[in-house]
C-alpha cells in the first residue's frame, strides 16, 4: 500500500501539482491547500519541491508531538516546519511566520 502512495506522490511531482504531492506523501488527513508563495517557491526551484517529496512523515509527527505550544496542522504549517527540521531553505525561512519559527526554535533543540 505505501508503494503506492509512494509512486502516486512521484506522479504528483512530476506534474508539479504540489498539493496531491505533500498530501500522497505524508498520508495524513490536513487541509489541502497550500499558500501561492509557497507553490510558486516549489515552481521556481524543483530541487526544492524535491525535499519536501521525500518528507519523512514520522519525524513530522514527532516534531509536532515535541512542540509545546501546539499549531495548527494545515500544508503551510508542515512545510515551513519541515524546511526548519531538515530542508533549510532560506526562501522557505523567509515567508515562515515569525513565532513559527520561534516556537521551533524553543521546542525542537534537542532533535
Amino acid at each position: 500500500m505505501k508503494k503506492i502512495f509512494d509512486e502516486l506522490s512521484y506522479k504528483h511531482y512530476r506534474k508539479k501539482n504540489w498539493v496531491a504531492m505533500l498530501h500522497t506523501a505524508l498520508r495524513m488527513r490536513v487541509e489541502a491547500k497550500l499558500s501561492s508563495e509557497i507553490a510558486d517557491i516549489f515552481d521556481a526551484d524543483i530541487s526544492l519541491a524535491k525535499e519536501f517529496f521525500r518528507i519523512n512523515k514520522q519525524l513530522v509527527v514527532k516534531s509536532l508531538c515535541m512542540l509545546e505550544q501546539k499549531i495548527p496542522i494545515n500544508m503551510d504549517n508542515i512545510i515551513y516546519l519541515w524546511n526548519y527540521v531538515s530542508v533549510g531553505s532560506e526562501k522557505i525561512s523567509e515567508i515562515t511566520p515569525d513565532f513559527l519559527l520561534d516556537n521551533f526554535a524553543r521546542d525542537l533543540a534537542r532533535l
